[in-house]
């Protein structure tokens, strides 16, 4: 119970802290209110944006393939080091939900040869079974406990669960929006003129500052958890979603997270011109903590600063030059302590980060593509430089898309496990050893199991 109520409480709060403070009563001609109003649908815009986009697969109904690369290409360095120019690990997964079958492929490569090829294969029967491909020329069957097989089934109803989750989390995030806006009070709003200074130019912008104190404060969250209680819909996502027995919500905030008389919460909202909202920052000034977190983005100069006194001052600030390019500079309690560069083209992002005394830089590249209505692509890549040498690059592919069927392998002759003579044993290891015997997996396997059995063995004595 106490964690679920604490996601609802999150929830709430993290729509002030994303700047979200548009609590403003609903057609109030208060331009105040307004301008919070607004810049709490423009954050309700952005969330049902990602989260539209994180739930584009229907897993109950459709066959869904996951094809995940992940692969190094060594520096030269590294390569005179290990002799290892570069390794790449496939893993490939088909879910077919309704019909309760999962089909995974993983293989390994050093260069362009092939060490390792593995099928497993679930199929909602007493077994699961097991390709090896190059390794072994029998398919192998292993039979599954009532355990395993529930652990299996478990982890299809998730599937199913969490692309519910993210559809009702998006629906509750909209109804909590109404009820905020129908709690916020006109006369809690101050207004006033600003000067934020970012990468050495002024901006003049308007303020709107909502303060809360004590009282006012816990009597605010408490009018929207009541709300919350009293929505059948929100009651309903909560039992069914969110697995939560009783939503006693009021309750358990007065028991665990009650503000004091003099803890307050200021959240504001910035805007250049008349309308348009160009930062947020939310101030949470309690006994225990001090925390202020700003994000303003204007005339193309960035800032986000973290103030957690008296602990740590961090600011990010910088702006786009003439290439288009956003330079930032890194400060931590006014010392710079490092440097970022993002730029930006045919949707691919690259970011630079550079440490000021230039011994270490990462280059990162990202690039999240939809294919079309039915495939997505996502590319990463990494690459890092230390006092001069580079550690190679890193990089990560995800491809996933709907298929018309899951492909399974010919298992109708498989063997159990455990009905494994010794002749097929050994046919198996000595597979294993003459495939992988010249990889530098198989090297660092029988390193690691040596000093593995050097430490027992030592630690008996």
């Amino acid at each position: 119970m106490k964690n679920k109520v604490l996601i609802i409480l999150l929830v709430v709060f993290s729509l002030l802290l994303a700047g979200a403070i548009g609590f403003g009563v609903y057609l109030n001609m208060n331009f105040s209110t307004m301008i919070f109003e607004k810049g709490l649908d423009k954050l309700y815009t952005l969330s049902n944006d990602y989260l539209t986009k994180a739930n584009i697969y229907d897993y109950e109904n459709e066959i869904v393939q996951i094809n995940n690369n992940i692969s190094y290409n060594s520096s030269d360095e590294v390569k005179e080091l290990l002799g290892l120019d570069s390794v790449s690990l496939n893993y490939n997964i088909t879910l077919d939900n309704e019909n309760r079958k999962m089909l995974n492929n993983i293989s390994y490569l050093e260069g362009d040869k092939e060490y390792l090829n593995v099928d497993l294969l679930y199929n909602s029967s007493d077994y699961s079974y097991i390709n090896l491909n190059n390794l072994f020329t029998k398919i192998l069957k292993v039979s599954l406990d009532e355990e395993t097989t529930k652990s299996m089934e478990e982890m299809f109803d998730t599937i199913l669960d969490n692309s519910k989750t993210i559809k009702d989390t998006d629906r509750l995030i909209y109804l909590t929006i109404d009820i905020i806006k129908n709690n916020i009070s006109k006369d809690d709003i101050i207004k006033k003129d600003v000067t934020i200074t970012i990468d050495g130019k002024e901006n003049k912008l308007t303020e709107y500052c909502y303060s809360l104190e004590g009282e006012k404060l816990n009597n605010f969250v408490i009018n929207i958890l009541t709300e919350m209680e009293k929505n059948q819909e929100i009651v309903n996502i909560l039992k069914n979603t969110y697995k939560m027995e009783d939503v006693k919500l009021v309750e358990y905030y007065t028991n665990n997270y009650e503000y004091s008389e003099t803890d307050k919460l200021l959240s504001s909202i910035y805007v250049s011109g008349k309308y348009d909202i160009v930062g947020f920052s939310i101030t949470e000034d309690t006994e225990e903590s001090n925390t202020t977190i700003k994000y303003i983005g204007v005339n193309d100069s960035y800032l986000f600063e973290v103030n957690d006194n008296p602990d740590l001052v961090g600011i990010i600030e910088g702006s786009k030059d003439t290439s288009g390019n956003i330079n930032l500079s890194v400060k931590e309690n006014g010392e710079e302590i490092g440097t970022v560069k993002i730029m930006e083209e045919n949707d691919e992002y690259t970011f630079i980060i550079d440490s000021i005394d230039n011994t270490k830089s990462i280059t990162l590249k990202y690039r999240n593509g939809k294919v079309n209505e039915k495939e997505n692509n996502i590319n990463l890549e990494v690459g890092i430089v230390s006092d001069g040498v580079s550690m190679g690059i890193i990089k990560f592919n995800q491809n996933t898309k709907v298929v018309d069927k899951l492909e399974e392998f010919d298992y109708s002759n498989a063997i159990d496990v455990n009905e494994l003579t010794e002749e097929d044993t050994n046919e198996l290891l000595t597979n294993l050893q003459e495939q992988l015997g010249d990889s530098v997996l198989y090297t660092l396997i029988i390193g690691y199991s040596s000093q593995f059995d050097a430490s027992n063995y030592s630690s008996m004595y």
